[in-house]
Parts: structure tokens; sequence; C-alpha cells
């Protein structure tokens, strides 16, 4: 089996959460086992281990990719090995220019956040099954 490191951590997103989620989907199939881990430091010795991938899931910590972290990051990568940034990975380490280029994108902003309605037509679809913190008001389900 494979081993998958996941960086998670920052304020506004379920980071640490997600992790989790994906830790069981990875077991699920078997492929790959998910070591999850809030320590920046991890990325600083990714190209001296095993991993298959490392998956980046953090907001912010603008200057924390220090020289260290950005070698074993970059280099890892340069290397072969696997990365996958989710949603605010490009809203990570804006301060390090070598890894908002290895994105290819930067995080510039977004709307306010705010409530919104979803009508499911489809109750039997896979995604609308897999959703347990909803609520039926009226027909209509409000995400919580």
């Amino acid at each position: 089996m494979r081993k998958v490191l996941y960086v998670y951590g920052g304020p506004f997103h379920p980071s640490e959460e997600a992790g989790k989620v994906l830790a069981e989907l990875l077991a699920a199939d078997g492929h790959f086992a998910l070591e999850a881990t809030s320590e920046l430091n991890a990325l600083a010795t990714l190209n001296n281990t095993e991993y298959a991938a490392v998956v980046i899931y953090t907001t912010g910590f603008r200057d924390d990719l220090v020289p260290a972290r950005e070698q074993g990051l970059l280099g890892f990568i340069r290397n072969g090995g696997g990365f996958v940034g989710i949603h605010s990975a490009s809203d990570s380490f804006r301060g390090n220019r070598n890894y908002i280029e290895m994105l290819g994108g930067e995080f510039q902003s977004h709307p306010p956040v705010h409530e919104f309605t979803v009508s499911i037509v489809n109750h039997d679809h896979y995604l609308t099954t897999r959703m347990p913190d909803f609520t039926v008001v009226d027909e209509m389900y409000h995400l919580s």
C-alpha cells in the first residue's frame, strides 16, 4: 500500500475533517494509506520519504514555506512525487513565488460568504445520498 501525506491547517476551511473523509475513501479503495499532519515541517523531509503523493489543504501560512520546506516539497514534486492542492492551496504560502509558480495560479478573492438554498431533484443520486448534514424545509434543503 502506498502512502500519501496530507497537510492541513489554517482558518476558514474544515481541512482536518476533510482529511478524515479522504483517509476513509483511500482506505476503502485499498491502494493508498493517508497520513495526516498539521506540522508544516513534514514538507521539509518529503524527498527522504516513501510517499507517493502529498495533498495540501491549507489556508494562509503566507511566509511559512521557509527554504527547507520549499526545497522538500518542490524537490519531491520535481522528482516525480504526486501533488494535489485542494481548494485553498492557492491561498497558501503566497509569500513563496516558487510555490505559486508550481501551482500555476494564485487566489485573488471571492465574494462574501452567504447562505443559499439547494433544491435536490434526484433523491437517489450518489451525491445526495452522501449528504448527512441537511434539513428539509418545505421540500427545500438547507445545508448546515
